[in-house]
């Protein structure tokens, strides 16, 4: 029940924060699942992850619209007591409507490796009162995914593609502060974009979250409510080094979820609402959605 318990802490918070920030105004972002999932202690495990978004702009007689659904599969593994590894396969259906086409791209995204050290921790002091760790990530998303080369003359974002083309870095950190059954956790991630070979840029990624969870335990169930707040920056996409207009991006989310967890298995929901967003003018991002299943493999 403990390794229960400290599992579902691992699962739900950076599930919070979603892959899909509309950084191209009517645009769906290719962030990758390293936003969807980390390993904060060292459990194997296999998660799918499902996740819907929404984003529109225009005027009230001119309306664009773009539809983000991802399907990810992910692999947690410890290698040893303070490095665990994932490795995260998504899937992405992405759709933009503007005033004379559809277009719609789907397939493979970016997959990607993340490795998390953990460089300071009391979690072996038994007569602690309350458990931390510092945890540094590292890791690189792969030119796997589709990128629309032509987008320019499809006259649609390019942040439709279902990949960059590029080998992405990523790095962060995050603190976890745990007292009985209450869990608070600070994380910071970093996603920097490299030119493609189609001479376009995705602008560098900053997310940043702070998450509450208070956990519920009867008999082998395990109920884990959670809330917090994330805020994202997009920076500028560059096309031949311009930068492209309409391409950058802030946001400010409520996080909100719940974990069930029962044997070796655990289900989640998550919702995040946008309490600010700034992508321009008569740009409105709505809720975020996903859905979590997760199998705990034996050590």
């Amino acid at each position: 029940m403990k390794r229960l318990t400290i599992v579902i802490l691992i699962l739900i918070v950076k599930i919070t924060i979603s892959p899909l920030s509309a950084c191209d105004q009517c645009g769906c972002s290719v962030a990758g699942s390293y936003n969807n999932v980390t390993a904060y202690a060292h459990n194997n495990y296999i998660m799918f992850k499902a996740g819907y978004y929404k984003f529109s702009t225009g005027t009230a007689t001119s309306k664009l619209h773009s539809e983000m659904f991802s399907v990810d599969a992910i692999v947690g593994y410890n290698i040893t007591n303070r490095l665990h590894i994932l490795a995260f396969v998504p899937y992405r259906w992405n759709q933009f409507s503007g005033e004379d086409n559809t277009y719609t791209v789907n397939g493979f995204g970016d997959m990607g490796l993340l490795g998390n050290y953990v460089v300071a921790t009391n979690r072996d002091n038994m007569m602690a009162k309350y458990t931390y760790s510092l945890t540094v990530k590292a890791g690189v998303e792969l030119p796997t995914g589709k990128f629309i080369d032509d987008y320019r003359a499809l006259g649609v974002p390019a942040n439709l593609s279902a990949g960059s083309k590029t080998f992405d870095g990523i790095t962060g950190l995050r603190y976890i502060y745990k007292r009985k059954s209450t869990t608070l956790i600070g994380d910071f991630t970093f996603k920097y974009n490299p030119e493609n070979e189609a001479n376009y840029r995705f602008g560098n990624q900053h997310t940043a979250t702070i998450l509450a969870a208070q956990r519920f335990m009867q008999s082998k169930t395990v109920l884990t409510p959670y809330v917090g707040v994330t805020g994202e920056l997009d920076g500028t996409d560059l096309y031949h080094e311009i930068e492209q207009h309409g391409t950058s991006g802030e946001t400010v989310l409520l996080n909100s979820g719940i974990e069930l967890g029962f044997g070796d298995y655990i289900a989640g929901i998550t919702a995040d609402f946008p309490l600010y967003a700034n992508f321009g003018e008569e740009a409105k991002s709505s809720p975020r959605f996903s859905l979590r299943f997760a199998y705990m493999l034996n050590d």
